[in-house]
């Protein structure tokens, strides 16, 4: 039996970390809100700068080890533009309904 190469260790690390450790805590989370003190907004927005620099840096690792392109050389096909847009537009056509709804009702998380 041979071993794996390191992209397909990180690789597997990174579906394990991300497809079930981080929904796992979410799940855990949303059972737990509302059940303590609510955290200063500041120390949240660090936390998650933070979160989000580490989870990107495993993220870039996991894909240089894996041997893909993540920063080409080139610019995307109009097509892949087209389709990026239209994935933008309806993340915010859901958000921002969502997003108001939350305000109205007053509530810190949504």
């Amino acid at each position: 039996m041979g071993t794996l190469p390191p992209g397909m260790l990180l690789g597997s690390a990174h579906l394990l970390y991300f497809g079930v450790y981080l929904p796992f805590r979410a799940v855990r989370s949303a059972l737990r809100r509302g059940k303590g003190p609510v955290p200063e907004r500041t120390r949240v927005f660090q936390a998650t700068v933070i979160d989000l620099l580490a989870r990107g840096a495993i993220s870039l690792v996991t894909a240089r080890a894996a041997g893909l392109d993540v920063f080409p050389a080139r610019l995307p096909e109009w097509d892949g533009l087209v389709w990026g847009a239209l994935t933008c537009a309806v993340m915010i056509a859901v958000a921002i309904p969502h997003w108001r709804g939350g305000v109205i009702r007053g509530e810190r998380f949504s």
